[in-house]
């Protein structure tokens, strides 16, 4: 069991929050707590841990971390953090012991689409005009991104999978197995 309380002397107001903790978070909190510290937006990592220790998905902090990246790309290593953390502790509920096991799928991933981002920012820089405005490649990334976040939220992997393999074909890279694989419903999960 885990008790925090804060106290307002002024209002004259306490807060008490309490949380039963089952084993599987204390085993992740024992071997993997350090990680969260990667989350760098300290906000969203107070909603993260409140939440995993309520036990309830933490997804929605994912979403919001990865909407903030995309404003703040400081914040990137902050949101594959997050991501990899919500996969562990996805892995924990189920009796996982080797929580390390999918993080090299998160990892080519990240890579993958770093690979995609790069090339298709020199694209749109080769094919720019003098005198007719285009959206440089980041700005077009950045409204992909959106795009991208809200067809994961809306759990509409079709719409999100076709985007993807439309930036794929659209900068001659080949698409990574890995994506084929999520497409098909194998290996990992959608979110």
């Amino acid at each position: 069991m885990y008790v925090e309380f804060f106290s307002n002397y002024q209002a004259k107001k306490t807060l008490l929050d309490y949380y039963h903790m089952p084993g599987y978070l204390v085993n992740y909190l024992n071997n993997h707590g350090h990680s969260i510290f990667q989350l760098k937006h300290a906000e969203l990592r107070d909603r993260f841990v409140r939440m995993l220790m309520k036990g309830i998905d933490t997804k929605q902090v994912v979403f919001d971390y990865i909407r903030t990246a995309i404003k703040e790309p400081f914040h990137a290593v902050g949101a594959f953090s997050a991501v990899k953390e919500r996969k562990r502790l996805n892995e924990a509920k189920k009796g996982v012991s080797d929580l390390t096991n999918l993080d090299k799928d998160i990892k080519s991933i990240n890579s993958a689409g770093a690979k995609l981002r790069h090339q298709y920012v020199r694209a749109a820089k080769s094919t720019e005009e003098k005198d007719v405005y285009k959206a440089s490649g980041q700005k077009k990334l950045e409204s992909i991104a959106y795009r991208l976040l809200n067809s994961v939220k809306a759990g509409n992997r079709h719409a999100f999978m076709d985007t993807v393999f439309r930036m794929y074909m659209g900068t001659g890279l080949t698409i990574p197995t890995i994506f084929t694989d999520i497409n098909k419903e194998q290996g990992l999960d959608f979110e």
